[in-house]
């Protein structure tokens, strides 16, 4: 069962990376408010502006680094699955929208296949679907 669970995130994290994919992106200025330790990660959190100052979003956390500074360049994916209005990009680890949905979708076959064989219903389809091996 708990394959079967997984299989079903993976499922539900591909679909949500490829829909996040087309979503519109709004550029704009994060502020830094808060840094928090964390394991082998700093945590950093604030306020995020848009370049036209109609949106503002408060508490956010930052996916990226702020570097030396405390205002980094970041965009907000409004209409996002994952993350949504909690989240700005600083743009750095944009190819990973190209790679999270393929790699997802692998990965939640793989776990399919895998249920199925434990379950023993793979030889049950093969033979229905004339696969059988004789």
């Amino acid at each position: 069962m708990g394959l079967l669970a997984l299989a079903g995130f993976f499922v539900y994290i591909g679909v949500a990376a490829i829909h996040d994919r087309g979503e519109p992106v709004i550029w704009g200025t994060f502020t830094v408010e808060r840094r928090e330790p964390g394991r082998g990660i700093e945590h950093v959190s604030g306020r995020w502006r848009s370049d036209d100052g109609r949106v503002v979003e408060r508490d956010v956390a930052l996916d990226g680094s702020a570097g030396a500074g405390d205002e980094v360049r970041a965009y907000l994916r409004p209409g996002s699955l994952l993350g949504g209005t909690t989240i700005v990009h600083d743009g750095r680890w944009d190819w990973v929208d190209f790679v999270a949905g393929p790699v997802f979708f692998l990965l939640s076959l793989g776990f399919l296949w895998a249920i199925l064989w434990i379950w023993d219903d793979l030889t049950a389809i093969r033979r229905r679907w004339g696969l059988s091996r004789r």
